[in-house]
């Protein structure tokens, strides 16, 4: 795509636009922020991008406590067979104990004598006429609390991909993330058990393929970093971000690719 396509919508003058194109890296920033808006990403209909009114705080609102609601059902409708006072001081078995990366979160929680006494507070609120059988400890607990913290940052950045890419109505792929995570956890027909990483890594997982599609690689190489000991499938994000650069670098294979029938 040349800059000067850009002259006339842009109304910028000769002089500016010549050192723009040669301004080496600059251009490549300057072409991608035209293109953006050429395609309307980060606008609403008009151009203009629409600000939160009192209908679109009810539905955040509604969304945050079915998130909460939808951590709260993973952990009290499905229950564990493994000590994880055993996996928090690096002796549980195999493939579970390589998956170290609640360990350390873990075990400062079971030596809190605070987080102690906020897991007996909740057990007593949560255990009094209903049918769940497990007892909540404080690992647990702390489970619940960090799913609770990493299903929301996968919200949000839901929330922040689609103000980015213009996505109407926002709260499709919020809802989405929700149907996801529930179908996944709590609706299981086969293994009906908790596991403290499985909402960790979901979120690393799913925040670092964002950024991933937008090319934001330091924020997608951080998430990337905190995710690998927590599950080992996130080297499969390796395999997506290899597969995004070598469609958008557009080289010799991928040309080729695309000219097969």
């Amino acid at each position: 795509m040349r800059l000067s396509h850009y002259y006339p919508a842009r109304g910028t003058g000769s002089r500016v636009c010549d050192w723009v194109r040669g301004a080496g890296p600059w251009r490549a920033v300057y072409l991608r922020r035209m293109a953006r808006e050429d395609r309307g990403v980060g606008t609403y209909a008009g151009g203009v991008r629409r600000g939160f009114g009192r209908r679109d705080f009810l539905i955040a609102f509604l969304l945050l406590l079915a998130t909460i609601q939808c951590v709260r059902a993973d952990f009290l409708v499905n229950e564990t067979f493994l000590d994880w006072r055993e996996y928090a001081v690096g002796r549980a078995p195999l493939p579970y104990q390589g998956r170290a990366g609640m360990a350390p979160i873990l075990r400062w929680a079971g030596d809190s004598a605070r987080m102690g006494h906020l897991a007996e507070r909740y057990a007593g609120t949560v255990t009094i006429g209903t049918q769940h059988g497990e007892q909540i400890t404080v690992e647990k607990f702390t489970s619940l609390l960090v799913g609770l913290v990493s299903l929301l940052a996968m919200m949000g950045a839901m929330f922040w991909w689609s103000r980015r890419r213009a996505i109407e109505p926002w709260w499709l792929g919020n809802v989405l993330v929700l149907v996801m995570v529930t179908a996944m956890c709590v609706m299981r027909a086969t293994t009906n058990y908790w596991y403290p990483y499985d909402l960790p890594h979901a979120a690393l997982f799913g925040m670092a393929a964002l950024f991933a599609l937008e090319e934001l690689w330091l924020p997608m190489l951080l998430c990337f970093g905190l995710d690998v000991p927590t599950r080992e499938t996130s080297l499969f994000l390796v395999i997506l971000a290899g597969a995004l650069v070598w469609v958008r670098q557009g080289g010799t294979v991928a040309r080729l690719w695309r000219t097969l029938p």
